[in-house]
Order: C-alpha cells, then structure tokens, then sequence
C-alpha cells in the first residue's frame, strides 16, 4: 500500500510538470501575442507608457507604472468638446452618420477577412496534422523493416524451390531503416516549424479578427441603448428646462451621450486600424510556410533518392548472382 502511494504520489508530481509546462508555454505565447498587438497598435505603439512598459527593468512593473501616470488623463477624460481632438478629423467628426457608415463598411470587410482566413487556418491545421500522422506512420515502417531485416527464420528449399531471393535480400532490408527515420524526423520537424507558425502567428491573426467581429456586436449594442437614453434625455428636457439643468450633471445628458458614443467610435477606428496593421503577417505566414515546404521537400527528395539507389542495389544483387549460386543454398 505505501508503494502504491508513492508511486500515485510521483506519477501526480509527473502529471503536474506536464501541466505546469504546457501551462507555461500557453501564457508565453499569450504574452507574445500581446507585445505584438501592443506594438503594433497605431494609436499607442510610441505612447511614453508603452515604452515604459517594454523598458522597464526590476520589479512591480505594474506598480511603479501607475505611479509613474496616476495623474495622467485617459483618452476619454483628456478629449476636448470639440471634433479637432478627435483622432482622425480631417474632413468629418467621427459622430457623423458617415463615421458610423465607414464603420460598417470596415466592419463588413473585416468580417469577410475573419471568415476565409479562419478556413485557411483549418486548412493548414488539417494538413499539418496530416504530416504528423505520415511522421508517424514511416516510423512504424522503419520498425518494420528493422523486424523484417533481422528474421532468424530458417527458410528451407522445400519451401523456396530454385528461388532463392527473399534470403538474398532480406540482408540488405536492414540498412532501409536509416533513410526511412531520417523521413520520420524531417516530416517531424517539418510539422513542428508549420505548428509553429500556425499557433504563434495565425492563431493571433484569426483570434484579433474575432475579437473584432465581438467588438463590433458590442458596440452595435451599446449604440442601441444609447439611442434610447438619448432619445429619453430630449424627451426631458423637453418637457422641462428645470430637469435639463439638473441632468446636466449626469450620464443621461444628451452632451454626456453623445461624447460617449463619439469616444466610443473613435476606440473602435483604433481598433479597426489595429486590424489593418495585423494583417501584413498573413504575408509572413504564407512566407513561412512556402520556404518550410521548399525546405522539406529537397530534404525528402534527397532522401528518397537514397532510399531508391539502396532498394536498387538489393534487386541487382540477385539479378547478378548465377544460376549455380542461386541454386547453393
């Protein structure tokens, strides 16, 4: 019972590393993803707090970060009532229906982009996973051969007759395995190199494309309940000068509503444009993975070619034997 203990006891400690591993790799790769969205934001990239953020050195980053900015103004706060503040206003303000109209218009493309590059991304997943079973299956093939090539049985001539090839070439089937592992492992390493593209790169691009496509749902939301609240707030003030003067001071100021939704556009433009700057690594992507498939391919294709000069030389090996020797047993 104390050794079954003990055994349960390691194989939990074992379980746990595998966990604390995978766990670890995960929130690296998050962590990765961030940066890159973070740096490649076009509103907040060269902010002084984003370098703050990346050159900090020691500890709490975090602490020492709000109290580096505690009196620093949010976007939200800092804007002023007029439209020469906003972000972009080189021609309209962002509370303009044609803001709201160019939003629906990225908003449509956006969510075009989401849903093909989602089915490029199975696509690659479909095919990667396909590679690992093939590495998979030449390593069992090699196995194979290596059983086949060190057979002890003792075949007698009653049962070959005159033909005495599977003895003269079952020699040479143990020296197959070597090409066909090196298969297996560049098939291995192939599939971890696209792995790795697809998780650290594609995965992000297709993961800040949904995370577009909610943004939009919850925005197109909140401009519904803000349409009501202002719709509500005129209604009051309409009917009294008096409850207009109070509500001034707020949420259900018409003033209040309308710089709320106005900010709220103009995080989405960023976040849009956010998007736009991404997509420059669906370039990278198809990059990677053409000089990943290059790259096996000659390493297979040299391989191969070795595998069939071996193969050759074991039918030539009985082709060249005489009548006499193949009749010695």
């Amino acid at each position: 019972m104390i050794l079954k203990r003990k055994i349960a006891r390691a194989d939990q400690s074992v379980f746990s590393i595998i966990i604390d591993s995978e766990f670890l790799e995960e929130r690296r790769r998050s962590l990765q993803r961030y940066l890159q969205i973070l740096c490649r934001h076009p509103a907040i990239y060269d902010t002084d707090i984003i370098k703050f953020f990346l050159t900090f050195q020691g500890k709490s980053c975090g602490d020492n970060m709000k109290a580096t900015y505690k009196n620093d103004l949010d976007e939200y706060n800092s804007e002023s009532g007029s439209s020469s503040n906003s972000m972009d206003n080189n021609e309209k303000s962002p509370e303009d229906s044609d803001g709201i109209q160019m939003f629906h218009r990225s908003q449509t493309h956006i969510l075009f982009l989401h849903q093909h590059l989602n089915q490029i991304r199975g696509y690659l997943k479909s095919i990667n996973e396909k590679n690992f079973k093939n590495a998979n299956d030449f390593s069992n093939i090699e196995k194979t051969l290596q059983t086949l090539g060190s057979d002890s049985t003792n075949v007698d001539r009653w049962a070959t007759g005159p033909n005495d090839y599977w003895p003269t070439i079952q020699t040479g089937l143990g020296s197959l395995p070597i090409e066909v592992n090196a298969i297996s492992e560049r098939m291995n390493e192939q599939f971890k190199r696209d792995d790795q593209v697809i998780s650290e790169h594609l995965d992000m691009l297709v993961d800040l494309l949904q995370g577009y496509k909610d943004l939009c749902k919850r925005f197109e939301e909140a401009l519904q309940n803000e349409k009501k609240a202002l719709q509500k707030a005129n209604n009051q003030q309409q009917r009294s000068s008096t409850a207009a003067s109070t509500s001034s001071k707020n949420d259900t100021n018409p003033d209040t509503i309308e710089k709320r939704n106005r900010h709220a556009l103009q995080c989405v433009q960023m976040e849009t444009q956010l998007v736009y700057a991404n997509l420059e690594a669906f370039v990278y992507i198809l990059s990677s993975f053409a000089n990943s498939q290059c790259s096996g391919s000659l390493d297979l294709a040299n391989i191969w070619k070795a595998f069939a000069n071996k193969v050759s030389q074991l039918g030539q090996t009985y082709t060249t034997k005489s009548p006499i020797d193949r009749l010695r047993k």
